[in-house]
């Protein structure tokens, strides 16, 4: 299986898109795979004809405001027509959508306006894996999917393997990190405090609100 492995998060390195690719290359042993990157760069017509050469396309990107980040979008419109261009019978579209918000079904937007540009591109239906606490994912770096606080990622990510490698549709999945809500919202809260006074603010600057003339 020839698969794509796209990275369509704005950030260009230390992105949560980024360490779920990571865990799941490994996953997809005897698939052909190779890495892109799509950035906030105007879309390139030549590396995104190459998508066409693949049976397996896997998006990866977070969330922005219940839907897809602006840069992917353009992307997606790009592509569109390259791949209507050159068919290709079970070609298939895998996605990993990540958010702040802990629960995962939060992505389920995404995932949806994913599925409507699969249609209109002529392309066969994958799976897609809603991760929530995607911040906190990235910092539990040094802990493996499928234990720990990401017990229920490697699960995902196990199964989002199994079809790829395997060329099937699958149902979307929507999981979060194995850690209990209120200590995530905490730890949140925190951390924007720690940003906050790095940049000579107090708490009290979060809540502030422009002044309407």
């Amino acid at each position: 299986m020839k698969t794509a492995l796209i990275n369509a998060s704005p950030k260009r390195t230390g992105s949560a898109s980024g360490m779920l690719l990571d865990a799941l290359y490994p996953r997809l042993e005897g698939c052909s795979c190779t890495e892109f990157r799509l950035g906030i760069e105007k879309p390139d017509p030549q590396i995104l004809e190459t998508f066409a050469d693949f049976d397996a396309l896997v998006f990866a990107f977070p969330l922005y405001v219940d839907g897809l980040p602006a840069h992917l979008l353009r992307h997606l419109q790009a592509l569109e027509p390259l791949l209507l261009q050159r068919p290709c019978p079970d070609r298939r579209v895998y996605t990993l959508v990540n958010c702040g918000f802990y629960e995962g079904r939060q992505t389920a937007c995404a995932l949806e306006m994913m599925e409507h540009w699969r249609l209109r591109a002529g392309l066969d239906r994958g799976m897609g894996l809603g991760v929530g606490a995607g911040p906190m994912m990235l910092e539990l770096a040094s802990v493996p999917p499928g234990h720990g606080p990401k017990k229920a990622l490697g699960e995902g990510l196990d199964v989002l393997a199994a079809c790829i490698k395997n060329g099937v549709p699958g149902e979307n999945r929507f999981l979060s990190v194995n850690f209990p809500r209120f200590a995530y919202r905490l730890a949140a809260q925190a951390h924007w405090r720690r940003l906050a006074r790095a940049n000579n603010l107090s708490a009290r600057d979060l809540f502030r609100r422009i002044e309407s003339e």
